[in-house]
């Protein structure tokens, strides 16, 4: 009976990484759902692709501007060690391919946001 538990975890782990292999994909654990659906509503890719299998539901990145965008967002949080949201290919969550230009702008918002907060605060004071 052990063995037979075994050999079935296998295959499902197995058919797991083929359903999704050779296309990069946001992955999220079943009970995700609302994480995956928030984290898909904040960079704008509501309209992906999404599908389920045993352990994961994961949805197909297809252009490279969606990647960089999933990348950014998920750069530096937790990933797939600490069972949250990650790229397949990216499962520390490193932001593997969140480009030069886009943290460049992702920088400068943030000064704009620095330099308004310092006007309201003058202007308070």
């Amino acid at each position: 009976m052990k063995t037979t538990f075994s050999i079935t975890a296998i295959v499902l782990v197995l058919s797991s990484i083929t359903a999704i292999n050779g296309t990069i994909c946001i992955m999220a654990l079943l009970n995700q759902q609302a994480e995956l659906s928030a984290a898909l509503r904040d960079t704008g890719l509501e309209n992906l692709n999404c599908r389920s299998n045993t352990v994961y539901r994961y949805c197909a990145i297809d252009k490279k501007k969606e990647l960089t965008t999933v990348s950014c967002y998920l750069e530096g949080k937790l990933g797939r060690d600490e069972g949250q949201l990650f790229i397949n290919n990216d499962p520390n969550n490193t932001g593997k391919w969140c480009d030069e230009i886009f943290n460049g702008k992702r920088i400068l918002i943030v000064d704009i946001q620095k330099y308004i907060i310092k006007c309201v605060d003058d202007a308070l004071a």
